[in-house]
């Protein structure tokens, strides 16, 4: 019986770009068996709410190691970037499937409110009081163990467990408050001239 591990486990840390803060992040994790024998596991993030089609900006396989992948510009980043920015408090998913015959199988997917992801957000609130640089996907990590505990004994069941971490980089909107207009600026300069003026000529 030829026996399949993959197994990743490290901490891989992520910073913002140099004007860049962390304001948001979130961890999603678990567990399981599937009586199936897989050969890898697919990561997506993006956002599914039925009965409209899944929008996933992140699809990535575990057999790819340990990496951190980055959106900073294109299609993808712009249209994440769109969804988390338009005043709604939407939910965003984290899908893993295992692949069989390199097609996705059985799996799962977790959820988060984009105010639960934003750091010291409140319930409603998205991201659209912020700029966004850059977001990234971590594979944190990964095992995918066939045929594992193997219950049926028959030699058809993959175990696995994984650990995926979505931040998100970016600074807070600064409100700029309006200067008054040059124009009732030089009137008020002119007014208080001439009470001057006026002052003067009575105590002359």
């Amino acid at each position: 019986m030829k026996r399949l591990l993959i197994a990743f486990a490290a901490m891989v840390a992520t910073s913002g770009a140099a004007n860049a803060a962390l304001i948001g992040t979130h961890t999603a994790n678990g567990s399981g068996g599937s009586a199936a024998v897989a050969e890898d596991m697919l990561f997506r993030i993006g956002y599914y709410a039925y009965p409209q089609p899944a929008e996933y900006f992140f699809e990535e396989n575990l057999s790819g190691g340990l990496i951190s992948y980055e959106l900073t510009s294109g299609s993808a980043y712009e249209s994440f970037v769109a969804q988390l920015t338009d005043g709604v408090d939407e939910s965003v998913s984290f899908d893993h499937r295992l692949l069989v015959g390199g097609a996705p199988s059985g799996g799962g997917t977790q959820s988060a409110s984009e105010s639960e992801i934003l750091i010291g957000g409140a319930t409603g609130e998205d991201f659209q009081d912020y700029t966004i640089d850059r977001i990234v996907m971590t594979i944190v990590s990964g095992m995918l163990d066939t045929p594992g505990s193997d219950p049926n004994n028959n030699g058809v069941w993959t175990d696995f467990s994984f650990t995926v971490r979505l931040d998100i980089f970016g600074e807070a909107l600064v409100s700029e408050v309006p200067l008054p207009a040059a124009a009732p600026l030089f009137a008020l300069a002119l007014a208080g001239g001439a009470g001057f003026l006026r002052r003067k000529r009575k105590t002359a």
